[in-house]
């Protein structure tokens, strides 16, 4: 889950890299590929979101989000990538089905203690949900790691949709709203330099 801003910052349309470097700074306590290589998935699924990589309708299957898709052909590269890959194609699997009983669904995908669980879980929320708050409640309504997939679910929602893809009631009293705004606008406009 810290590693979605460094798909803030980068060339638009180098997501090779924001993967390279996410997977590179999960690596330092994730020594696992399925660890460090999910780092890499959240990061470039963000990068592709904020280009513009989004979805125009609700999806149900796993190659109407683009996003999902690119980064999936990049953690393909990868040494180790099986276990990462095949959680993110269960979690998509799942949300096309369009299954109503979501804990169930998501106690399927794991509990999220572990990299490739809360990238599924996140990716699943998101595309199950029809609103922030619906993905946001989905990722956080399980017994396991749920701070941290609902924490994933919100930054893809967020990136997806923007800030007006969030409750203005949920964000409206952070005392530091202004500062992470103009933080976010400079690390999208910075480049790597």
């Amino acid at each position: 889950m810290r590693v979605a801003p460094i798909g803030l910052i980068g060339a638009g349309d180098d997501t090779g890299t924001v993967f390279q470097l996410a997977s590179e700074a999960a690596a330092l306590t994730h020594g696992h590929p399925s660890g460090y290589l999910s780092a890499g998935m959240v990061a470039s699924i963000v990068r592709l979101l904020i280009n513009g990589t989004r979805p125009e309708t609700h999806l149900r299957s796993y190659s109407d989000l683009g996003a999902v898709d690119q980064s999936c052909q990049i953690l393909r590269t990868y040494p180790g990538h099986e276990e990462t890959l095949a959680a993110v194609k269960e979690a998509v699997g799942l949300a096309a089905k369009g299954l109503k009983d979501h804990p169930k669904a998501v106690e399927t995908l794991g509990g999220g203690w572990v990299g490739e669980e809360a990238l599924a879980i996140a990716l699943y929320s998101v595309l199950s949900a029809d609103s922030f708050v619906e993905a946001v409640s989905i990722a956080a309504t399980h017994s396991g790691d749920s701070d941290s997939t609902a924490s994933i679910a919100g930054q893809f929602w967020g990136a997806m949709k923007g800030l007006g893809g969030i409750p203005h009631d949920w964000i409206r009293y952070l005392d530091v709203l202004s500062p992470l705004l103009h933080l976010a606008r400079r690390l999208i406009a910075s480049g790597f330099r």
